[in-house]
């Protein structure tokens, strides 16, 4: 079965080095080729696939502790 063609919703991680109260985290969209299993720790996406076989490039590591959401396309 081809892999589900998804897209993410996710935050990252962020560090300020400044004096400072606060620091925001940048949340993202990441469309793409779902290529990890549920049971991973990450989630992980591809954003070019071959046609002939299943060899992936671009791949994105997302961890699942930053992921706010996941959609099927």
């Amino acid at each position: 079965m081809p892999p589900k063609l998804v897209q993410v919703h996710w935050v990252d991680v962020a560090e300020i080095s400044d004096w400072s109260t606060d620091v925001e985290n940048p949340e993202f969209f990441s469309i793409g080729w779902l290529i990890s299993d549920d049971d991973s720790p990450f989630v992980k996406l591809s954003t070019t696939r071959a046609l002939d076989d299943d060899a992936y490039s671009s791949i994105l590591s997302i961890p699942r502790g930053c992921v706010l959401s996941l959609s099927t396309i």
